[in-house]
């Protein structure tokens, strides 16, 4: 982000630590996560630039839905997903979608089938996309979210297949 500011590209170092931010989150350091996708925010409004400011506020829901705090979580979702489509960022509009399934989900097991639709209308971006990575993870996540639920055998399909993509590809932090 240092030697990003000293070119004066703004809007890069506002990415940059949106994703310092997002290896915290994997991290399990989620003040940290915090500071940096709060940081990221300011820098992208001082830019007046709009793009990819949508993966900032898919961080902070994130953040906020780790942190118990599923109504911000929501917004912050919302708000990417918005943007997302405002700048045709296709990839950021999929996972939004996952997230906000998610997030549909944590607030209230009663809108499951809600919850599941968005996040496999995600899973579909990323599948039209061929990002399996992306089609991975959403498995995983469509699994996490049905277990909630009970729902033992969608959920083991979708771990399933995650497991089985995530070995194809040698993605072994996700396994």
């Amino acid at each position: 982000a240092e030697y990003l500011g000293a070119t004066q590209m703004s809007f890069m170092v506002g990415l940059s630590y949106t994703m310092l931010g997002l290896g915290h989150y994997f991290l399990g350091d989620l003040a940290t996560s915090q500071k940096n996708a709060e940081r990221a925010m300011e820098i992208h409004k001082g830019t007046g630039i709009s793009f990819y400011v949508s993966f900032t506020h898919l961080l902070l829901g994130m953040i906020n839905l780790q942190s118990g705090n599923p109504s911000n979580a929501r917004a912050s979702f919302e708000q990417g997903l918005k943007l997302a489509q405002e700048n045709d960022e296709k990839w950021i509009k999929a996972l939004a979608m996952i997230w906000l399934g998610r997030c549909t989900n944590h607030a209230d097991v009663s809108q499951l089938e809600t919850a599941k639709q968005t996040i496999l209308q995600g899973i579909q971006i990323f599948d039209e996309l061929q990002s399996r990575p992306y089609v991975a993870i959403g498995h995983l996540l469509l699994g996490e979210t049905l277990v909630q639920v009970g729902r033992k055998q969608e959920t083991m399909q979708n771990l399933k297949k995650a497991e089985a993509m995530f070995s194809e590809m040698g993605m072994d932090y996700w396994l």
